[in-house]
């Protein structure tokens, strides 16, 4: 992925500053521009960002300290914000990332319409 076609919108910072979620968008050509967000450290901004991709049914709540991030689980994010494939087990309570524990405090039953 080119790095240039990168725009960030926001970082939310763990409590040393060591990493950071970044909220980020990808011009993806024809179709506009996708948001997305990473687990990144300063040296990860050069590289491939989605190494250390979150998926969108991951929503971010708060630093619980350096090491640990608490996330809820809502499976409707993927339709709202698009689907993409992610390796991470989701059945999991805690999951890592980058170094990072993320510690799903709530999980959120998919909303039938």
């Amino acid at each position: 992925m080119d790095n240039n076609a990168v725009t960030i919108e926001r970082k939310q910072l763990s409590p040393n500053n060591s990493i950071a979620v970044v909220y980020y968008t990808l011009d993806v050509g024809a179709r506009g521009t996708r948001l997305y967000k990473s687990l990144l450290r300063e040296k990860d901004y050069k590289k491939n960002l989605f190494d250390f991709n979150l998926p969108p049914e991951l929503v971010i709540e708060k630093w619980l300290n350096n090491k640990t991030l608490f996330v809820k689980y809502d499976p409707n994010e993927i339709y709202r914000l698009g689907a993409t494939y992610s390796e991470l087990d989701m059945l999991r309570d805690t999951i890592k990332v980058n170094g990072i524990d993320l510690i799903i405090t709530e999980r959120i039953e998919i909303k039938k319409r």
